[in-house]
């Protein structure tokens, strides 16, 4: 039984081969007579199609695709000026990127263009106020934390509640250090570091290319340096010796380098960097702060 059915259905396949012949010689006919030339021709005409299209696409898109960098950027630059303090308090004004406090005023409001800091106006304003006779000896005094310290959460909680006027002017300039010290990046910049550096050993007018790399500073750090550098600079002219004092107690705050190896002794010696090159800055403010200021 099972040889019958094996034979049947192999001579069904066989039936089954000889009916599909025609049709397959047919089809392999006609595949002979297609122009394959036309076909890629054809294929060509559809990729180049395509390829128009895809390029169109992307023009048009181009102005979306531009703004959202932008909005990128925009975002990464706020985000840059974000720390985790102040991430923590929105009233922070100590250990506050420089940029972000000259971005909002004494309310906390944020401004479209860059101004002193509200603590450092505050700070300088009520060091103005005070008599300055012999003022530079109170910045190389050894700070009272016990006192500077609460001054420094008082002003992190609430700025516009703090009257600075009721303080010695040693706490006051000791309050300035402070501030200058817990900036997370020097006022004179890491980037800049080097160049001050150059510019402080030129042979020839140093005060001169001192207030050219000082043109380089960004905008918010160059308006808190020059509020600052006219208030040394007051000291200074009513005290000639004073610069000095003023260079040792502000060089190493105001310009230092990201890291510092070497050990002490290499920390010791971009100290004295840092204090000469604050000298000559200062000195340099008297023809800086005119001219300078004109062409920023």
């Amino acid at each position: 039984f099972f040889n019958n059915l094996k034979a049947n259905a192999s001579e069904l396949a066989q039936k089954a081969v000889e009916n599909a012949k025609p049709l397959a010689d047919k089809v392999k006919e006609r595949a002979a007579n297609i122009d394959t030339t036309k076909v890629r021709e054809a294929v060509q005409s559809v990729g180049h199609s395509a390829s128009e299209a895809l390029t169109q696409a992307r023009q048009a898109a181009e102005p979306q695709i531009s703004q959202a960098r932008e909005i990128a950027s925009s975002q990464a630059s706020k985000l840059s000026k974000v720390n985790a303090k102040s991430l923590l308090n929105a009233k922070a004004n100590f250990g506050v990127p420089l940029e972000a406090l000259a971005a909002r005023d004494l309310e906390g409001n944020v401004l479209d263009d860059p101004v002193v800091p509200a603590a450092l106006e505050a700070i300088i304003s009520a060091l103005e106020a005070k008599d300055q006779e012999g003022v530079s000896n109170y910045f190389v005094i050894q700070p009272k934390e016990e006192i500077v310290l609460p001054l420094v959460k008082a002003m992190d909680t609430e700025l516009t509640e703090v009257d600075l006027s009721k303080y010695e002017t040693q706490t006051l300039a000791a309050l300035l250090r402070q501030w200058l010290v817990d900036l997370p990046e020097p006022m004179l910049t890491y980037s800049l570091y080097e160049q001050f550096l150059a510019a402080g050993t030129q042979t020839e007018d140093d005060q001169s290319v001192m207030r050219e790399v000082a043109l380089l500073l960004p905008e918010a750090n160059w308006i808190a340096a020059t509020r600052l550098l006219k208030y040394l600079n007051t000291i200074a002219k009513k005290d000639g010796k004073s610069v000095g004092k003023l260079a040792i107690a502000f060089g190493p705050a105001l310009l230092r380098p990201r890291r510092r190896d070497g050990g002490p002794l290499r920390g010791l010696m971009e100290d004295l960097y840092a204090t000469k090159l604050l000298e000559i800055l200062c000195r340099a403010y008297v023809g800086c702060s005119s001219s300078c200021s004109a062409v920023r």
